[in-house]
């Protein structure tokens, strides 16, 4: 039978750390030619946008999203602060092995 534990056991990882995110908010900022070639079209189809598997409408059109910034670019700013419906994700987790501690020789 496999131990439970151990370094072949099913629960030989034990969670330290769950890293969770709660309504975030990504700035993007690109060249204004770069913007136009490529994202300036999702916003014309008020598509959704997914950065590291979270996902923003571009519900509203380009004018609540995007900035010119300095020397040619734009800012593109991704935010789900209004966003009722936004739930807490959990981003990752670290563990860390567990082993028990060996028997007492006898």
């Amino acid at each position: 039978m496999k131990d439970f534990f151990g370094e072949e056991g099913t629960l030989h990882m034990v969670p330290v750390s769950v890293f969770v995110i709660y309504k975030p908010k990504v700035t993007l900022t690109i060249s204004t030619q770069t913007y136009t070639e490529t994202v300036k079209s999702y916003y014309d189809a008020s598509a959704s946008v997914s950065i590291f598997g979270l996902n923003f409408s571009l519900a509203g059109g380009e004018e609540k999203f995007v900035q010119d910034g300095p020397n040619d670019t734009k800012i593109i700013t991704f935010d789900s602060f209004s966003d009722p419906t936004a739930t807490p994700l959990v981003f990752g987790m670290s563990s860390q092995a567990f082993y028990p501690p060996p028997a007492p020789a006898s």
